[in-house]
């Protein structure tokens, strides 16, 4: 039976987790210190509570928690594989620039494992689930997951390729949603909130829809893609205008993100605005 250590089991890794589950795999993950929430989506999805050094010796490990984290997992595993003859394939598919995976990979290859650059494009509740990409050397090792449920695609591409994707598709998504919503409290702040609304129901009704669908989930996720876009900022360094734009979606975030645990004003406007 095929042995996976999971950090986290969070919104996203709770699904992966499951999924894998569902499909025979041994999933094994850490609950101390997590909410009630994240416990009970573990139990709910047939994860396992297991000490540090079984998830370091799993056949794989799992790393998919928020981008400012990843590297101090990828330290915690070094730690765990103290000792540990044949460490799990360590697979990093966090929303990372090719820098930090980079940063990554030393880390845990310090400690003896393999490195597989891995993303996640799509959401834990897509049909099908969300799409995973790898890339690497080791990255067919990790084969596995596709026969345990993972839409798992492997390019031919050194460390770095899929960490790349990942950058364009949520500098593309995340920042079209960000760039939408900052114009939309703009037009409020100036008292032309209505005309935005009523020219984006004429001329551009998709993008009007998109904004209204997620406004909530983008204030749930600021916290978290704030850092997502300095990475991204990092990866763009190098196209004219491309970091200055991300590092302004970045503090656009951590606004919504400060806005939601605290007065709320923007979450009123955003969420909470009349049909």
């Amino acid at each position: 039976m095929l042995t996976i250590g999971l950090v986290s089991p969070g919104a996203m890794g709770g699904a992966v987790g499951a999924r894998l589950a569902d499909h025979g795999a041994r999933v094994l993950t850490r609950l101390e210190g997590r909410s009630a929430e994240s416990v009970e989506r573990a139990r709910k999805g047939g994860l396992e509570n297991a000490a540090p050094a079984a998830l370091a010796g799993a056949d794989i490990f799992l790393s998919i928690v928020p981008p400012h984290t990843a590297e101090e997992v990828a330290r915690s595993f070094a730690e765990w594989a103290k000792g540990i003859g044949r460490p799990a394939l360590y697979v990093d598919c966090n929303a990372l620039s090719p820098a930090t995976k980079a940063s990554v990979a030393a880390i845990v290859e310090a400690a003896g494992a393999s490195m597989v650059d891995a993303c996640i494009i799509g959401g834990p509740n897509d049909p099908g689930g969300p799409s995973f990409y790898a890339c690497g050397p080791h990255a067919a090792a990790a084969g596995a997951l596709a026969d345990h449920g993972l839409r798992w695609t492997v390019l031919d591409a050194p460390i770095g390729a899929a960490a790349s994707l990942k950058m364009c598709f949520a500098g593309i998504n995340k920042g079209l949603l960000a760039l939408g919503n900052m114009m939309r409290l703009a037009a409020d702040g100036a008292g032309v909130g209505g005309a935005l609304t009523h020219e984006l129901q004429e001329r551009l009704p998709h993008v009007l829809d998109q904004l209204d669908r997620t406004a909530a989930s983008v204030f749930a996720r600021a916290w978290r893609w704030a850092p997502e876009m300095r990475e991204i900022a990092e990866f763009g360094a190098t196209e004219p205008g491309a970091g200055e734009v991300f590092e302004g979606f970045a503090r656009f975030y951590e606004r919504l993100a400060a806005d939601l645990a605290g007065p709320r004003s923007d979450y009123e406007t955003l969420v909470k605005r009349p049909a």
